[in-house]
């Protein structure tokens, strides 16, 4: 390094910059690499100064962690003047707390997903750890980290939620860089961190199932919060939650849904969707149940936090009716494939249900027994179900040229469907 030598009494700094009187430091016996990693900052030190140009981020981090001789010394030699402050070295706890006091207007639940991310970043890293220390290396080590067995019980996350534990790491880092406390965002080099679908929750809720869990709901409350999911593609319990009378346009046949999930994207926070034949009567049905000034179509689960799906769930039990991986969610998914196998164009469907055609590819598509059936003629297309079947026709594009309506919403099926992850009973 230029400038830098050593005597009897150790390493010794020599640097004159332009027009200005020459530096003298000397730095004492130390490693040769700690002496040139001092020459190197002081360098881009003056030659920061010599420009005008803000200090590099390591050499501001550097001389935060200076011990206070050394950073006098180099006050003295005139290479830190009046006007450059110390730098105070932002930690990773502090970064955390920091970044949600930030507004948001997220909804909890993605909070509450970056407030996990949170608790395992520190865990690993540590509060005080230098938030510009923290290296590209040690981020894909974090990824890796997150796949070990951890507690007492040595679970293990699984694939998709590490991935989306590091995925929201690396939405917090990036922030970080967009407000110059780093200059670059470690994580950004830790790939595969898209979630994929899992076929093994991957579940079709099918016609038969459909009317046994109509059937097995206390009131009309739940029948309506289950068709909304079911047969309205809402997410629950965040858009049936948010559902008000005004919402649902009688006259029109269509519901103007409000989209949490979305709402702070441009042109995403409300969705239009048909009233189906079959959702409109169970929503009439519980409109003459509603008292007059009712305001919310779902008048129970009214708490942000309160998740209806713990009854839910109690409710398919008491019924004798087999569990689906996912109660809610599987919902949703079931809509969105009969929409498609009912004929509606790929983007109409999008709309309707209110996902991206990068989520609708990845999460919303599904090969059923169906489809193989339907592939060697045993059984009929979706597009055209059998006559019989009930509110399903309004699925298709064609059904709703036909019969429509709700089956005997008393009416018992002997028959047990059969429950296949990822695969669609045949009708």
């Amino acid at each position: 390094m230029k400038g830098l030598k050593r005597d009897e009494s150790g390493w010794r700094l020599q640097i004159t910059p332009p027009g200005e009187k020459r530096v003298r430091l000397r730095l004492g016996d130390m490693p040769a690499e700690n002496a040139g990693a001092i020459a190197v900052h002081v360098h881009k030190i003056l030659a920061a100064r010599a420009s005008g140009a803000p200090l590099p981020l390591d050499t501001a981090d550097w001389l935060g962690r200076l011990p206070e001789g050394l950073h006098e010394r180099l006050a003295a030699q005139g290479v830190l003047d009046e006007f450059m402050a110390r730098p105070v070295t932002m930690t990773l706890g502090e970064f955390c707390d920091l970044y949600f006091q930030r507004p948001d207007d997220r909804a909890w639940r993605t909070v509450n997903q970056l407030k996990i991310a949170r608790g395992n970043l520190l865990a690993h890293f540590r509060p005080a750890r230098p938030l510009r220390s923290i290296t590209e290396g040690e981020a894909k080590d974090f990824r890796k980290w997150l796949s070990l067995p951890r507690g007492e019980a040595k679970k293990t996350w699984q694939t998709s939620t590490a991935n989306r534990i590091c995925g929201r790491v690396k939405e917090m880092f990036a922030y970080a860089k967009s407000r110059q406390f780093i200059d670059r965002n470690p994580f950004e080099s830790v790939s595969g961190l898209t979630v994929r679908a899992n076929p093994d929750t991957q579940f079709v809720v099918d016609r038969d199932l459909t009317r046994r869990i109509l059937d097995a709901m206390p009131d009309e409350m739940w029948r309506a919060m289950f068709a909304l999911a079911r047969i309205g593609g809402l997410r629950c319990p965040s858009e049936t939650r948010a559902l008000r009378w005004e919402h649902i346009r009688w006259s029109e046949g269509r519901i103007d849904v409000p989209c949490i999930k979305t709402r702070r994207h441009v042109g995403r926070a409300v969705r239009t969707i048909p009233l189906w034949q079959e959702l409109q009567q169970v929503l009439e049905a519980l409109k003459a149940k509603s008292t007059v000034n009712s305001v919310w179509v779902i008048q129970e689960y009214r708490a942000e936090r309160s998740n209806p799906a713990v009854q839910f769930r109690r409710l398919l039990e008491r019924a004798s009716i087999p569990l689906y991986p996912k109660l809610m969610q599987n919902l949703r998914f079931s809509r969105a494939q009969e929409l498609i196998d009912g004929g509606y164009p790929e983007h109409v469907v999008q709309a309707w249900i209110g996902h991206s055609a990068a989520v609708a590819k990845e999460h919303y598509r599904a090969v059923t027994e169906e489809h193989f059936h339907r592939a060697i003629g045993g059984a009929q297309a979706s597009a055209r179900p059998a006559a019989g079947h009930g509110w399903v026709n309004s699925g298709s594009a064609e059904g709703q040229k036909d019969h429509q309506g709700l089956t005997n919403p008393k009416r018992r099926f002997q028959a047990e469907p059969t429950i296949t992850r990822g695969k669609q009973s045949s009708s």
